[in-house]
């Protein structure tokens, strides 16, 4: 089985194992270093954690490494985390490990001045956390990526978070198998380039509940304002998603591209070869008798 292979099985055992359990959102942000002598960046992260016993949990994190002079590098991680005690009140230690694929934009001096390169690497983490009896906590982490072909990071960072109760959610709040929902969406699309040029973003997405859990998607993606050489697209998603309450859900998703039109161009189809090459992070929130408004995050 190769690590990517591994990666998404990992993520779909670990959501279900823990789902009828409380889950974790936060946020962090701090500066990093790497393994040389260039200077510090920011780095930021978001993160979901589902408990699996006591002692064990299992997160799925978005991690942005900042902007080194000759590199811009992000990524996703899926953590297997220990902690200290089985009540998360007062402070809490934990430390955490996993599998870390990442996306780096090298600058270069040549034309093209950039190159994307994809590897894979590991993410350890330790952190320490303090939970108010509200439900709300905040952490200081200490994050560490090693990488077999590319360089190295140390960070330090302080976040915040909120731990949910599933006990929230009425027994017939769970959504209906076959339901449909339709999302439109607006924001910014950023080239993985030199400059990082940001442009309009728009999404109109059409969803379908298959389980409790998961959920598949079509999605028509435009884009104006970048050096990308594709303006639309058309993709197919997977989502692994959980409700946090019965108005709030969060997922993961890995995207099929079927087929992009390129500046000035008629739409094509993509060839197998392709794959699946996209990841997106969503939040969703149920307004009313709507149903549901949402932000997305892909790469």
């Amino acid at each position: 089985m190769t690590m990517r292979r591994a990666l998404c099985a990992l993520t779909l055992m670990g959501f279900a194992a823990a789902a009828a359990q409380a889950g974790e959102l936060d946020g962090y942000t701090g500066r990093l270093k790497y393994n040389d002598d260039d200077p510090g960046t920011y780095t930021w992260g978001i993160e979901y954690r589902e408990p699996l016993t006591d002692h064990w949990s299992a997160s799925f994190v978005w991690l942005n490494e900042g902007h080194k002079p000759h590199d811009h590098r992000d990524g996703q991680a899926m953590q297997i985390w220990w902690h200290t005690g089985p009540e998360l009140s007062g402070f809490v230690f934990d430390a955490g490990i996993g599998p870390y694929r990442y996306y780096d934009t090298r600058l270069l001096s040549s034309d093209p001045d950039f190159l994307n390169r994809h590897g894979w690497g590991a993410l350890g983490s330790t952190s320490l956390n303090y939970y108010f009896s509200n439900n709300w906590f905040t952490f200081l982490r200490v994050n560490e990526v090693l990488t077999t072909l590319h360089y190295d990071s140390t960070s330090l960072s302080v976040g915040a978070g909120y731990r949910f109760s599933l006990d929230w959610i009425p027994h017939d709040a769970s959504p209906s198998t076959g339901a449909w929902a339709a999302d439109i969406m607006v924001g910014e699309r950023i080239g993985n380039t030199a400059h990082s040029e940001a442009g309009g973003a728009e999404v109109v997405d059409v969803r379908r509940q298959l389980s409790e859990h998961f959920t598949v998607s079509a999605s028509f993606i435009s884009g104006q304002g970048t050096l990308l050489n594709w303006r639309d697209g058309l993709a197919a998603q997977l989502w692994l998603e959980q409700r946090l309450t019965s108005r709030f859900t969060v997922g993961v998703g890995l995207c099929r591209e079927l087929g992009r039109r390129t500046q000035g161009r008629q739409l094509t189809l993509q060839s197998g070869r392709h794959g699946f090459r996209r990841v997106g992070l969503c939040v969703h929130t149920q307004v009313g008798d709507a149903r549901r408004l949402g932000s997305r995050r892909n790469r």
